[in-house]
């Protein structure tokens, strides 16, 4: 009798241990499986394959609903898709959802520079949809994102970009827009173009290769009336071979603005 209990004692811990060892060999295939999809999302972003991409960070998100690379990337490809759309009403769902999508990064992700970046960057977009008050007032989240952002992921090209185009657009906006914010927000946030001209030449320090950075670049000398400096960073713009989606339009735009400063 007492081997039979022995037997069956040993039988009961060998199916434990089989159920342990399933459960985590499902596991570590689960992260695994993840980890896959998010190295894959990535590729398709920068091929320029954003929506698929868009989708993958998604179907991430229905395994993994606090995943944090999928929560800000998410985020700020809904910015992105958003942009390109024509009119309010179109744009106003992506700005929407990516709003959503970076609240949540930030709230799970204290922590993590990447959800305050992606805060900033959709927060920024719904200013596409905004009055001239409520830019004000949302242009102050931005900035309140963007220097937590800094804070944590200094090395981080981008963060520097959108704190340089934040000082070039906050600095020079309109006499409308300060007259609004005036009454009703209690002023324009500090914002100005020294600084814009030291972040934006910062971002393009740590990535030479991008096109977007220089093209702001470019505009802000062109916003404080500085020409002469716009044209060699727009030449070298003409040089430069694309590499995102948006690129070859940012050099189209480039030859524009090269265009029009000799024209």
């Amino acid at each position: 009798m007492r081997n039979l209990h022995f037997i069956l004692l040993s039988l009961v811990l060998t199916f434990q241990t089989a159920a342990e060892n399933s459960v985590a060999q499902s596991t570590d295939e689960s992260i695994q499986s993840i980890e896959n999809q998010l190295e894959k999302a990535d590729e398709l972003h920068m091929s320029g394959e954003e929506q698929q991409s868009l989708d993958l960070y998604k179907q991430v998100l229905k395994d993994d609903p606090d995943n944090v690379t999928a929560l800000w990337n998410a985020s700020v490809l809904h910015a992105k898709i958003g942009y390109r759309k024509e009119g309010d009403d179109e744009m106003r769902p992506h700005f929407e959802t990516a709003v959503d999508l970076a609240q949540r990064a930030v709230e799970n992700h204290p922590d993590n520079g990447y959800a305050y970046y992606a805060m900033a960057v959709a927060t920024g977009r719904m200013t596409e949809v905004m009055g001239p008050a409520d830019r004000v007032r949302a242009s102050r989240k931005v900035k309140e994102n963007i220097e937590k952002a800094a804070e944590r992921i200094p090395d981080f090209a981008p963060v520097w970009h959108l704190y340089g185009v934040w000082h070039s657009d906050v600095a020079n906006m309109s006499a409308a827009v300060k007259a609004a914010a005036g009454l009703f927000t209690g002023g324009i946030p500090d914002a100005s173009n020294e600084k814009a001209e030291e972040y934006l030449k910062k971002a393009i320090s740590m990535d030479e290769d991008n096109i977007l950075f220089h093209l702001d670049l470019a505009k802000h000398y062109m916003k404080v009336d500085r020409p002469e400096e716009a044209i060699p960073v727009l030449r070298e713009i003409m040089n430069m071979e694309s590499q995102m989606k948006d690129d070859p339009a940012y050099i189209n735009e480039a030859k524009e603005m090269l265009d029009e400063i000799d024209g």
